[in-house]
């Protein structure tokens, strides 16, 4: 008896635990949203055909270390679009992402070359 006792306090411990922490992380998430605006409101999907159009040079509908170096992007950026180190990355990758709302500038649903300098420019 005394051993079922033990293992029923330890899982209803386990089981409160866990409801505690969801509890938790939902309103962690919460206090983000409505305080910093970083929430996953704040992201959205861009067509980004203007900006290949004016980096993909070579219009193969990826962009490469080079392509990037010329737009004079830093080369930091390069890697964050670039994570699995394969020396260029895909329009359809690129356009399966979220990105940051005030990317873009002239709020018309696409990405331009001139957008994303300006918003990394205002990021810096």
């Amino acid at each position: 008896m005394r051993v079922s006792n033990i293992m029923l306090t330890i899982s209803l411990c386990a089981i409160l635990s866990v409801s505690a922490l969801a509890q938790q992380k939902a309103h962690a998430q919460d206090a983000g949203a409505e305080g910093q605006g970083s929430s996953a409101a704040s992201l959205v999907k861009l067509d980004v055909t203007p900006f290949f159009g004016a980096v993909d040079t070579n219009k193969d509908n990826k962009i490469t270390p080079e392509e990037w170096k010329a737009t004079g992007l830093d080369e930091k950026i390069y890697s964050f679009f670039d994570k699995d180190n394969k020396g260029s990355f895909s329009k359809d990758y690129m356009s399966g992402l979220t990105h940051p709302a005030e990317m873009d500038g002239n709020k018309d649903g696409r990405l331009s070359l001139d957008e994303l300098k300006a918003f990394v420019k205002s990021k810096s």
